[in-house]
């Protein structure tokens, strides 16, 4: 029942889910944790019997003792594969909630440039370029952002978690959206020095 419970494949579909079904899993390791000194009594006590009394055949009991050996080691492992894989998903959704974000505002960003608005006098010019310069220096700052959530990424990959193909698919995006902002912002600095 225990190991169906730790083979599960649900690592969460967000931040949230994968917090819950961190909590559950902890409750299950606790759980598991106190049948382990029952566990440690049955295989001492198959032990003894072996050891101890004169049995026809001593077998059956050597074979029960070696499958709930066995079956104990595949749950300890399923329990410390699955810990893993939850913590990856928590380390996953975090970095795709930065990625996700630091999209939305190249989204809106990108709405902003495509404005045909170059101002009609002379102040309304500078003004545009003045908003424009600021615009530029923040534009740096998310750049900066994007190249370091990029770098963690790599990291979360080279690390072997299990989304490293969505990190990879997802840094490539940010790059590409990044560099499509860069470009029109190129195009509308030009716009209003003209």
């Amino acid at each position: 029942e225990k190991t169906v419970l730790v083979s599960s494949e649900d690592h969460g579909k967000d931040f949230i889910g994968v917090r819950n079904l961190q909590k559950k899993h902890f409750r299950l390791e606790k759980e598991i944790s106190a049948h382990e000194p029952i566990h440690d009594s049955i295989l001492k006590q198959a032990q003894d019997l072996i050891d101890e009394a004169d049995l026809d055949n001593p077998d059956e009991i050597i074979d029960k003792s070696e499958k709930l050996k066995v079956l104990w080691e595949e749950l300890s492992t399923l329990t410390l594969s699955r810990k893993q894989k939850l913590a990856e998903a928590y380390v996953y959704y975090v970095f795709l909630d930065s990625v996700e974000e630091e999209i939305d505002w190249i989204k809106d960003q990108i709405l902003l440039m495509d404005n045909d608005d170059f101002g009609d006098t002379l102040s309304a010019v500078q003004s545009l370029l003045k908003k424009h310069g600021a615009f530029l220096t923040d534009l740096e700052v998310h750049a900066s952002k994007c190249q370091e959530l990029c770098k963690q990424g790599q990291d979360l990959v080279d690390t072997d978690n299990f989304n490293k193909q969505a990190i990879q698919d997802l840094c490539e995006n940010l790059n590409e959206k990044l560099r499509n902002l860069r470009t029109k912002a190129d195009m509308q600095n030009a716009n209003l020095r003209d």
